[in-house]
């Protein structure tokens, strides 16, 4: 996946806007009734990067799906030649829709998701959405998506908070197997 996202962040009561990118990558493996996903996603905007990865176990069919699992994510601020890291552990739970788009070959799906800190003295609780249209060809085991996601994060220092939105476009291809 891909993403030409933007990122609105306040920092020391300063706000502050920069575009970016993002690339990742994400596996999925289910059945009828439940299934795992695995996803890592980078990215840069100016001086910041961003890193997150999450694990989920999805519960359900996939016309509505509960999804349980963890994540960790890194933000690395680059000042002069030093870079300096902060690494975030938190549950992510959510539902996640999909559906087909009439006769077309097109599947809808919607979802959101919060996150819910190990720490609560590091981050307050935040959370992600995305909406996508997925084609899938009737014969190649391929499949394209395009959709729009958005990340809300706030970290905390004692009683300072950093607010930060990433959100964008979403573009995506893969493999599909099955369960067209």
């Amino acid at each position: 996946m891909m993403m030409s996202p933007e990122r609105n962040s306040v920092s020391n009561k300063i706000p502050a806007t920069r575009p970016g990118s993002m690339k990742g990558v994400e596996v999925l493996l289910r059945g009828s009734g439940a299934g795992i996903s695995v996803r890592s996603l980078s990215g840069t905007f100016g001086q910041i990067g961003v890193i997150s990865a999450d694990a989920n176990l999805l519960l359900g069919p996939p016309g509505f799906t509960l999804s349980v699992g963890g994540s960790k994510r890194a933000t690395t601020v680059k000042i002069g030649t030093k870079d300096f890291s902060q690494v975030f552990t938190f549950a992510r739970v959510g539902v996640q829709m999909s559906f087909l788009v009439g006769g077309s070959r097109l599947r809808a799906q919607v979802g959101g998701w919060g996150y819910v800190p190990t720490e609560v003295k590091e981050m307050k609780i935040g959370g992600e959405g995305e909406a996508s249209i997925i084609y899938t060809p009737p014969v190649v085991p391929i499949y394209v998506q395009l959709g729009y996601r958005t990340e809300v994060f706030t970290s905390k220092s004692g009683t300072t908070l950093a607010p930060e939105e990433i959100r964008g476009l979403r573009l995506g291809a893969g493999f599909q197997f099955g369960g067209k």
